[in-house]
């Protein structure tokens, strides 16, 4: 037999046949056909031709790949919107209203930039890795402020959208 045209189905012939009075192993429903299946060391498989061709799953096509994100970091943002939460009362308190001026989080990234860069701990974490958490919890709200309207600096860093 062509080793290339069987499959294993399952792992243990132990695990799922069932032994007859007359001694033969009886394979369980699912098995198309009785004379396809072979038992080999104590193991089922099943005789697949080799023409047939091997499926695969269709994927559509996108042009990101979060599974390649640094899941680590991700849960220390996580940590950032709880204090959020826990502080102002919701974790998307920032969709309420607009954050301006010192309250931006434009503002918010520079100051745990400066603080990342001289190398002080995040004020509630007391975590270096915080600051570059809070950095992007940040850089996420000035985000969803773009998508919502424009710019939370009207005369700093942005010109208003046209």
């Amino acid at each position: 037999m062509d080793e290339k045209s069987v499959v294993s189905i399952v792992p243990s012939i132990d695990d799922v046949a069932v032994p007859r009075a007359d001694g033969v192993q009886e394979v369980p429903v699912g098995v198309e056909a009785a004379d396809r299946v072979v038992i080999r060391d104590g193991e089922i498989f099943i005789r697949v031709p080799s023409e047939v061709p091997v499926k695969s799953a269709k994927r559509q096509p996108v042009d990101h790949q979060t599974h390649r994100l640094n899941w680590q970091f991700i849960i220390l943002m996580g940590k950032i919107a709880h204090y959020a939460a826990e502080k102002y009362g919701s974790v998307e308190q920032y969709t309420d209203s607009r954050l301006e001026g010192e309250k931006s989080p434009i503002n918010h990234i520079i100051g745990h930039i400066a603080d990342y860069c001289a190398r002080k701990p995040h004020d509630k974490f007391g975590d270096l890795k915080m600051q570059l958490a809070a950095i992007a919890y940040n850089a996420m709200m000035e985000f969803w402020y773009l998508e919502h309207g424009g710019p939370t600096v009207p005369e700093g860093l942005y010109k208003e959208p046209k």
